[in-house]
């Protein structure tokens, strides 16, 4: 899931309809908590779904803040480069490649008649405009932030599913041998 979403918008601890560009859904662990398997659940393993938990409140905090960020960032770039436009919620058009740091994205594609108004931006000015805010977020303590706790999302995530692995592992080993 998050191969085809890096970076997602929203994460839900709950099974319900997915969005256009799915997002993660993680609902078991909830419901293991909610009852007697809990109990039977290695302590290892909880630990590892708790840390792996508090990572994703981390991101979702994080990417929130992010957003905010890009726009703000966006919007001045903007200003600097004189297109006379000021685009509220772009975030959510430019997030995940500016996350990415994508660069051979052109931020500037899907949002042109948002920044444009009744000009046309030429080509070289979009490539400016999209190549100042890749910069912008290399330098962005925000958006770097929001790398970061991805990151530690994923590792979190990776350990959980090692640990699941040798747990599957050792019950298949000890009841066939």
């Amino acid at each position: 899931m998050l191969a085809q979403n890096p970076y997602p918008l929203y994460i839900e601890f709950k099974v319900g309809p997915q969005t256009i560009t799915p997002h993660p859904q993680y609902a078991a662990w909830i419901r293991i908590k909610g009852d007697t398997r809990y109990l039977e659940t290695p302590v290892i393993l909880k630990d590892q779904m708790e840390k792996m938990y508090a990572a994703i409140d981390a991101y979702m905090t994080a990417r929130g803040e992010a957003g905010l960020q890009m726009n703000t960032v966006f919007n001045e770039i903007l200003s600097k480069n004189g297109t006379g436009t000021s685009i509220r919620n772009i975030e959510n058009v430019i997030d995940t490649a500016v996350l990415k740091n994508d660069k051979n994205y052109n931020l500037c594609q899907d949002s042109e008649l948002f920044i444009a108004g009744k000009q046309k931006l030429s080509h070289d000015k979009q490539m400016k405009i999209s190549s100042e805010m890749y910069e912008a977020a290399e330098n962005d303590r925000i958006i770097v932030k929001c790398r970061d706790t991805y990151k530690a999302l994923l590792e979190e995530q990776d350990k959980a599913i090692d640990i699941l692995s040798h747990l599957i592992q050792l019950v298949l080993y000890k009841y066939e041998g």
